[in-house]
């Protein structure tokens, strides 16, 4: 158990640092309207700034810029703009929310993150348990498209409210408005009234919602970022064959001769890898799970000494076959624009033996059992073509495939992969 709570702090602890805040390629528009160039520190931000830090030369001292001082800056594909808006500033909070149905609204002068560019543009602003959604069609004023949850005192028959509490004392609804703002604003063949009216007030619905416009009135050239965005995938399904570099050392702490080492191989191994995106840092982040076939089969003299009282040469032989399920995290660098990135991975293998022994001729086998809970760590570094092709190099900790099976007997296991894998879809 102390093993396993080790290496999941280790594996949190490599998570954690690879989530640092650091600067990156960007560019500010100031208040006279001058696009500069410089490096932003990306604090992959999940509630919008009012200040960002800047430099303009790596190694330079970096400034401080206000919402005040700058209209737009952008890192990537990651665009922030300063917007004078009306903002409804009621509470989501079940305990503070009112009876009021109207939205609460406030002049502010806010960052609005852009979601998507064109002749609509969609836009979010967001805090801690608070997301608000604005639209401009054709350049025009910025407005907030408006939802809001609000109590009323009775239930009654209209579809969106719903009972909060056993006794019907208090109940909860919805605003809707905008959907009937859509209506209104966004009119093209390819979104209908029943479209509209199944639009939930998130931005995955409302990102695809606002693509698909501006593609219906062809106004737009869609960029490379929002076609993806379109058919963004949340899963990957992976091919990964490749060979594997392992080698295998039996020891017995009673034996006054020499290990038995079984020497090193060169073998096929084959995984099939799920992996899912995670949501934030433009999807460098995400989760997997590999199911891997890998197998190490050999034979060496040994001398058994045992229970006998003079030693005899016998033929040790090892057949180790095994399904490991590797479950892990991986954190992608895009360095170019062709869809080029590599990658770094940890995992935590879960190994699983299948009819798999150690003999010594005739006179011991060591049966590997299936149930014996056997981990190490993997780390990968590889490479990705248009998240098509990929290649990685994955090291192995060592690992004792006996696990705690015998008490005089362990082993020392150590692999290095080669892995070439096609993505599915």
């Amino acid at each position: 158990m102390k093993r396993i709570i080790l290496i999941i702090f280790i594996l949190f602890s490599i998570v954690k640092s690879f989530s640092q805040s650091f600067f990156e390629n960007g560019y500010i528009i100031n208040n006279n309207g001058a696009k500069i160039a410089c490096l932003i520190m990306n604090n992959d931000w999940k509630n919008t700034p009012d200040k960002i830090n800047y430099k303009l030369n790596d190694g330079d001292d970096h400034f401080t810029a206000t919402i005040d001082s700058i209209n737009e800056f952008g890192i990537g594909n990651l665009v922030y703009k300063r917007f004078d808006v009306s903002m409804d500033t009621s509470s989501n909070n079940l305990d503070e929310l009112s009876y009021n149905k109207n939205p609460e609204f406030k002049k502010e002068t806010l960052f609005l993150k852009l979601l998507i560019d064109g002749e609509a543009k969609l836009l979010r602003y967001n805090k801690e348990n608070f997301s608000r959604y604005f639209y401009s069609v054709n350049n025009g004023p910025v407005e907030q498209l408006i939802f809001k949850l609000y109590k009323v005192r009775k239930p009654s028959e209209n579809s969106n409210i719903k009972s909060s509490i056993a006794n019907n004392e208090n109940a909860l609804a919805y605003n809707n408005a905008y959907k009937q703002q859509l209506l209104q604003a966004l009119k093209c063949d390819n979104l209908s009234e029943k479209d509209t009216k199944r639009l939930t007030y998130n931005e995955k619905e409302l990102t695809t919602y606002f693509l698909k416009y501006n593609s219906c009135i062809e106004l737009l050239y869609l960029s490379d970022e929002q076609l993806n965005r379109l058919k963004q995938k949340t899963f990957g399904l992976i091919i990964r064959p490749g060979v594997k570099f392992s080698s295998l050392i039996v020891k017995n702490e009673f034996n006054k001769f020499e290990d038995i080492d079984f020497g090193s191989q060169i073998n096929f191994r084959i995984g099939i890898m799920l992996e899912f995106s995670l949501p934030f840092r433009k999807n460098a982040w995400s989760l997997f799970i590999e199911p891997t076939y890998q197998y190490f089969k050999a034979e060496t003299e040994y001398l058994w000494d045992f229970h006998v009282i003079n030693p005899i040469l016998v033929t040790a032989s090892v057949n180790y076959q095994s399904l490991q399920l590797p479950f892990g995290v991986r954190y992608y660098i895009l360095f170019n624009k062709i869809q080029s990135k590599i990658f770094l991975n940890l995992a935590l293998a879960t190994d699983f033996a299948i009819n798999s022994y150690v003999k010594f001729g005739d006179l011991e086998n060591l049966e590997i059992k299936k149930t014996v809970f056997n981990t190490n760590l993997n780390f990968g570094l590889g490479y990705t073509f248009k998240d098509k092709l990929i290649v990685e190099f994955l090291f192995a900790t060592k690992r004792d495939i006996f696990g705690d099976s015998f008490i005089n007997w362990n082993t020392e296991y150590n692999t290095f992969s080669v892995i070439v894998g096609y993505n599915i879809f």
